[in-house]
């Protein structure tokens, strides 16, 4: 579906942490944490931030580049602006809250447009805006960046009720991806069953 551009959402519990706009800004909180992580790096740089190519992340492994500190090396300015604002996170973010670090995000680069754009449907801005208030929710426990992700990876994608807003049928133009169990007592114009020859 997403080769062919085609929108849908995933309806099954738990698949919240599994959207991928979700997996691109934790990616972002990750390296703003520790810029040594290289492996969140590769994932923001294939994110619609920088829409990178394997060979183009190759090209950067060869030259010692995967580091937001990395300085001399060939590249597009998309990836050396965006190294910079990841230098220029990681240095404020010990200085402000976890609110405006997110908002920061959010609302002053492209991320927000640049992830709806990719996915091509309202779902992505939905659940981002879910993340945000996700976020804002455990910013007003106190929680620090480094407590947030320690939360997420140990409690919050284990939470099976955490789930991807649901978007009403009537308002939005989009395959939903369900179990025949998830199906029970629903109508559609239109019903493809997938995957019946496998045991």
């Amino acid at each position: 579906l997403k080769r062919f551009d085609i929108p849908y959402i995933l309806e099954a519990s738990g698949n919240f942490y599994q959207a991928q706009e979700v997996i691109d800004i934790l990616n972002i909180l990750k390296v703003i944490y520790d810029p040594q992580d290289k492996l969140a790096l590769i994932g923001v740089l294939r994110s619609p931030l920088c829409a990178m190519k394997d060979e183009e992340l190759l090209d950067l492994w060869q030259q010692d580049a995967l580091n937001i500190f990395s300085n001399n090396f060939k590249s597009s300015k998309a990836v050396k602006d965006l190294y910079k604002l990841l230098r220029d996170l990681n240095k404020e973010a010990a200085h402000i809250t976890l609110k405006e670090l997110i908002e920061k995000i959010f609302y002053k680069t492209d991320f927000m447009i640049l992830e709806t754009l990719a996915c091509k449907n309202e779902q992505a801005l939905a659940n981002l805006n879910k993340f945000e208030r996700l976020v804002l929710e455990n910013a007003s426990k106190g929680f620090t960046l480094s407590q947030l992700l320690f939360y997420i990876e140990n409690f919050g994608k284990k939470d099976q009720k955490e789930s991807q807003i649901t978007l009403s049928e009537e308002n939005f133009d989009i395959v939903k991806v369900m179990t025949i169990h998830k199906s029970k007592g629903l109508e559609s114009p239109v019903v493809i069953l997938v995957d019946t020859c496998r045991i």
